[in-house]
């Protein structure tokens, strides 16, 4: 069986708190653009059935810029992560600190009045290919805030 990235990001950590995506009602610290934190629902899960989010607890940046996502209008967030934790293709977890000075990428997505938020990723890096074939995106940020490039 192959593994990739996409389904194996299991866990993120946030000032000692620790929410891993397979358990029911997961959900996911992020800051809003007012710099508050707040917790929303992390993916979906294969037996929460429902129609419109996509299974999962992950996006890639390729599909949202195909527009996959449009219908759901998915907007850009910063996740307040400190550590997160994936799978490899064996089955091992692995846990990773986010670098001081960046911000790990998530995208929110609206359906009628329901929201949740993906973590956002990119095809990995030559270093982290053994661990799967995508890996969270991260932002860099100055004084708490994103830093926008381009």
């Amino acid at each position: 069986m192959r593994y990739d990235l996409r389904t194996m990001l299991i866990s993120v950590e946030f000032k000692g708190a620790r929410v891993d995506y397979r358990n029911s009602g997961a959900f996911i610290p992020l800051y809003t653009r007012q710099n508050t934190l707040v917790w929303l629902p992390w993916g979906l899960r294969r037996q929460d059935n429902h129609l419109q989010f996509h299974v999962g607890s992950t996006v890639t940046d390729h599909t949202i810029k195909a527009g996959a996502w449009a219908a759901l209008k998915p907007l850009p967030v910063r996740l307040a992560v400190d550590r997160f934790t994936i799978l490899d293709r064996y089955r091992r977890t692995h846990a990773f600190y986010v670098e001081d000075g960046t911000a790990m990428r998530g995208v929110l997505v609206t359906y009628r009045d329901e929201r949740r938020v993906y973590v956002l990723t990119e095809p990995s890096m030559p270093q982290h290919k053994e661990l799967g074939a995508y890996w969270p995106k991260f932002r860099s940020l100055i004084d708490g805030r994103a830093v926008r490039y381009g």
